[in-house]
């Protein structure tokens, strides 16, 4: 069932063994800030023709799955949150989710977030599930990271990381430079095609040019992510062991020994990685976001070799919460290339993203795309992994207020897609170079409001259109409440 994600068995225990002792150690201490936010979203979506609009169902973190026929679905979430903080400088935080669906595709119950966390200053030790983007992408408007973005269930994992803290202070304590990283573990599920896998992340950025109320702040930063380890179905259990975790950490090759494919030797897993760059400048009426997104699928990728595919991102926003356009994003993706060496006669696609001849499964988590949505696996599961990587995009998104009341966001995207490289064949997977598809166009559409209809309850509404050759021509609603306590500031 798309986007629906049990949490991983081995999980289970440990995570509610971590959420008691966190609870035990800050419950019952006397003098310190401790804080419960609870609430229940209550939502309903349906869809005229076949299944789900594209801004319906991509980046919601894989709660509303595509959907079949036009069968309204509901879906019901109920969270809670406790978090405590027992000195100036150490926090405790525990919450849940609990998502339930049903209608259109089918009844579902699960966890769609259930972790625990510690921090200490600037740094946070996360255990669970619990969203997680990694790229200098828009936070609201953004198509999404091409490394990991909202678009699938939240990954089970365990990760430590820390905010940006200074690396480089000049004479009279001015700070120049500053870093943020982030390093995880996670669980795959074990229903693809090599079982139980796991997902290694990290990143690391530097923020320069002084501190973050400076005028002028330049982003520079790697991401680096890999499927890695599980069972195959015709090889048996994949390099597995802590030497071969330190090789997916450090991106080396296996020995020839331990990694699969014979005498060609790879670095171990499905790695997907990328070069973020960033410059925010703030005017007095206007702050200025731009930044580009370097695409790594292979190590000549790692080396620039093809600079063409990636992520450009320029943004605009205006100062103030009330104004009735507060932020407007451009966005522009191209992923033809793929290091094809025209000069030789290839096809666009080379480097066939998001897909490997090991884990076939793809760049997915129970049948969503990890990265960008624009990138997506085959709805009918014909074919594994994701078939469509071969795309040219632009992207608009515009959010502001309408009557300092209501809060809303618009998102449109015209997209050129040529399917993929050709992922198994009749000689195996990763045949002839041959593309799956012409070129298809595509539009996509949104528009969502979100305002408050009391001090506990608010109003979600959004409607969204799909139109081209990718999906049917199909129109999509979705209404729903948001209840919790306290005053709509405080929230």
């Amino acid at each position: 069932m798309h986007g629906t994600a049990p949490l991983v068995p081995g999980l289970r225990s440990f995570l509610a063994a971590w959420i008691v002792v966190t609870g035990w150690v800050v419950g019952g201490k006397q003098g310190q800030a401790q804080a419960l936010e609870y609430g229940l979203i209550v939502e309903g979506v349906g869809a005229y023709e076949d299944g789900l609009p594209f801004w319906l169902h991509a980046n919601r973190q894989g709660l509303l799955g595509r959907g079949t026929g036009t069968m309204p679905s509901g879906l019901a979430r109920l969270h809670a949150r406790y978090a405590t903080a027992p000195g100036p400088r150490l926090r405790f935080a525990a919450g849940a989710e609990l998502a339930a669906r049903a209608g259109g595709t089918g009844e579902t119950l699960h966890f769609h977030r259930l972790y625990g966390q510690a921090r200490y200053g600037a740094f946070t030790l996360t255990a669970g599930r619990l969203p997680h983007t990694a790229g200098l992408v828009d936070s609201t408007l953004s198509l999404g990271s091409m490394v990991l973005s909202p678009n699938a269930t939240p990954v089970p994992a365990v990760s430590l990381a820390f905010d940006y803290i200074p690396i480089l202070v000049l004479p009279g304590k001015t700070e120049l430079i500053h870093a943020k990283g982030y390093f995880s573990h996670g669980w795959l599920e074990g229903d693809r095609f090599v079982r139980g896998a796991f997902l290694h992340g990290k990143y690391l950025y530097l923020r320069g040019l002084g501190p973050a109320d400076f005028p002028v702040l330049a982003y520079a930063g790697i991401n680096h992510y890999v499927i890695w380890g599980g069972t195959h179905p015709d090889l048996g259990r994949l390099p597995s062991g802590f030497r071969d975790f330190v090789d997916v950490v450090l991106a080396r090759a296996g020995d020839r020994g331990r990694a699969p494919g014979g005498e060609v030797v790879n670095a171990l897993g499905n790695t997907v990685a990328s070069y973020d760059f960033g410059l925010t400048v703030r005017l007095p009426h206007l702050h200025l976001t731009a930044y580009r997104q370097f695409f790594i699928d292979t190590s000549t990728a790692a080396r620039f070799r093809n600079p063409w595919d990636g992520l450009w991102g320029l943004s605009l926003q205006w100062p103030g919460r009330d104004r009735l356009i507060r932020k407007l994003l451009w966005e522009h993706v191209s992923s033809k290339r793929q290091g094809s060496r025209y000069d030789a006669g290839e096809p666009d696609g080379a480097d066939n993203y998001y897909n490997n001849f090991l884990y076939r499964g793809g760049w997915t988590y129970y049948g969503r795309t990890l990265g960008l949505p624009l990138f997506f696996p085959d709805p009918a599961g014909e074919r594994p992994g994701v078939v469509n990587n071969i795309v040219v995009a632009h992207h608009l998104g515009l959010e502001g207020r309408i009557a300092r009341r209501f809060a809303y966001r618009s998102l449109f995207t015209y997209s050129r897609n040529y399917g993929a490289r050709d992922n198994c064949g009749d000689d195996g997977c990763f045949g002839e170079p041959t593309l799956l598809t012409p070129r298809r166009d595509q539009v996509s559409w949104l528009f969502e409001l979100r305002g408050p209809l009391s001090p506990t309850l608010d109003l979600l509404a959004a409607v969204a259109v799909d139109a081209g050759d990718v999906y049917p021509t199909r129109a999509g609603l979705l209404l729903g409440l948001s209840w919790r306590p306290g005053p709509p500031q405080a929230r």
